[in-house]
């Protein structure tokens, strides 16, 4: 067996070859490795010559998705020749809805991220939540911790994660849910200024209508709020000082990563 490759994901070759005293042999040939950059999917062909069976070859291909885990095959001989189809996987209903999954192990869990779909994970290979905010994470540990990450580089700008790691401890056979606290809105900087012209000081506190935290003023008196409003009012505090920043946001453009705005502080 050979690789074809530095890397190791690389393909790998392979031969064998048998014959014994009487002068009768077999000899096969393979390949097999991930296809293309898709870390999930794997092929193998294969193809050989048996003196008393005559030649046969075969090919299979396999990959694993959130929602199951599929296979196709095909083999050839000289009586024969059959093709193969498979598909695992697996269906749960919760009160959040109805989810496919990978094949589940005894103890498994649904990670929650509220109306987020297309959230991965980091330390789960291919789990990620579909169109409800849901996802089916196949497999725990009982009785240990179990640390559940998401990937927040893969959320775009306008989701906001509270906790990006929760940690769960079931019980053998349990359906545990790991729950995140995740925000979606649209990503703004604010460049605060007050009536009199000055700048907002470092370290004030910017909150929304409700009295809700969403950002702290840098030195150069901006602040990177995620709203969840295109209009409305944010409040501005420092020592025993405040003031209040009416605003409305241009029309959404997608090729930008955040709005930037400049607002009297009031």
């Amino acid at each position: 067996t050979v690789p074809l490759g530095s890397s190791s994901t690389s393909s790998r070759a392979s031969f064998n070859l048998v014959r014994d005293s009487g002068g009768d042999y077999n000899a096969q040939a393979g390949l097999n490795g991930q296809m293309l950059e898709d870390r999930n999917s794997f092929y193998s062909v294969q193809a050989g010559h048996d003196r008393s069976a005559g030649s046969f070859g075969s090919g299979k291909l396999t990959t694993t998705k959130p929602y199951g885990r599929f296979e196709a095959g095909y083999s050839q001989g000289r009586d024969y020749d059959a093709m193969s189809l498979g598909a695992s996987g697996s269906l749960v209903g919760h009160s959040g809805g109805i989810n496919f999954g990978q094949p589940l192990g005894e103890t498994f869990a649904l990670v929650e991220v509220p109306q987020v779909k297309g959230a991965k994970l980091t330390n789960y290979n291919n789990v990620e939540t579909s169109a409800n905010g849901y996802a089916v994470l196949p497999y725990a540990q009982p009785y240990r911790t179990n640390w559940v990450a998401l990937d927040t580089r893969r959320l775009g700008a306008d989701i906001d994660v509270e906790d990006a790691i929760v940690q769960v401890v079931p019980r053998r056979g349990a359906v545990s849910v790991v729950h995140f606290n995740a925000s979606i809105g649209r990503r703004v900087q604010f460049e605060l200024v007050r009536a009199d012209g000055s700048k907002v000081p470092l370290g004030a506190t910017v909150e929304d209508e409700q009295g809700k935290p969403l950002a702290v003023v840098d030195p150069t008196s901006r602040a990177l709020v995620l709203s969840d409003q295109d209009a409305g009012v944010l409040r501005v505090k420092w020592s025993d000082q405040s003031c209040q920043v009416p605003y409305r946001l241009p029309p959404k453009d997608p090729a930008r990563a955040y709005e930037r705005l400049k607002v009297t502080c009031q």
